[in-house]
């Protein structure tokens, strides 16, 4: 009923408004509309490192018994965040390096931590739980290396909150990510535990790599901003009302 109400609207609607040119490209595709009818406007990073008071890092990694160095992820409560594989990545290389695997948020269903601990890695597996936005930006920071696998994302707003953290990522080829990652990430097919692995493997053992995606995801942050959304936006707006 949506999918029918939402088809609907985009074909009578002067203009659609997309985040991404690869939803562009999707909804071009599935609702069958024109290219000229549909806009992207992308998407931003919000403010996480003004929000609230400046955290004491010691007192955060007390708070969440985060051990470094540590490899960060967004654990997401859905399937398509794809945090099984990465977990299974990162459990074939643990023993290569010191670090622990931090997921922020709730694990998703079916991710039995205790079942990890059996098999000798799951102490090095760090669930957070619930993580207010004032926490979020001072653990990727921290970070040696941030990862993204997932198997689908319209824009990627993950991506450009590790990059304004200053942390190296490492993010998968699905969706629109290569759109908003740029040349600042290690790609990597989301599909494949192999290919997560070697992507953090990469990044992991050369400091060098690390420090250069980082100085990317500074660039990279330049292409987007809220500002320039909103401008756009209202252009789209005025377009549509003077005919």
């Amino acid at each position: 009923m949506l999918r029918f109400f939402s088809t609907q609207a985009a074909r009578r609607a002067n203009q659609v408004i997309t985040v991404s040119q690869f939803s562009k490209e999707r909804i071009i595709r599935i609702l069958r509309l024109p290219a000229e009818k549909i806009t992207v406007t992308y998407e931003a990073p919000g403010e996480r490192a003004n929000f609230g008071k400046i955290w004491d890092w010691a007192e955060l990694a007390r708070l969440y018994r985060i051990t470094t160095p540590y490899v960060v992820a967004f654990a997401g409560g859905t399937v398509h965040k794809n945090i099984r594989r990465l977990i299974q990545a990162f459990s074939t290389v643990s023993d290569r390096f010191a670090h622990s695997l931090v997921l922020i948020g709730r694990l998703p269903p079916g991710v039995d931590l205790k079942a990890m601990m059996k098999k000798g890695f799951g102490h090095r597996v760090i669930s957070t739980g619930y993580v207010p936005d004032s926490h979020i930006n001072p653990i990727l920071s921290h970070a040696d290396l941030f990862v993204l696998p997932s198997l689908y994302e319209g824009f990627g707003i993950p991506v450009l909150e590790a990059q304004q953290a200053n942390v190296a990522v490492a993010c998968s080829t699905a969706g629109s990510l290569p759109e908003v990652a740029g040349e600042a990430a290690i790609f990597f097919d989301p599909n494949s535990v192999d290919a997560i692995a070697q992507a953090m493997c990469r990044c992991l053992s050369n400091d060098m790599l690390r420090a250069e995606l980082s100085l990317l995801g500074q660039q990279n942050l330049k292409r987007f901003a809220w500002e320039k959304t909103a401008s756009q936006t209202l252009g789209i707006y005025r377009k549509v009302l003077n005919g």
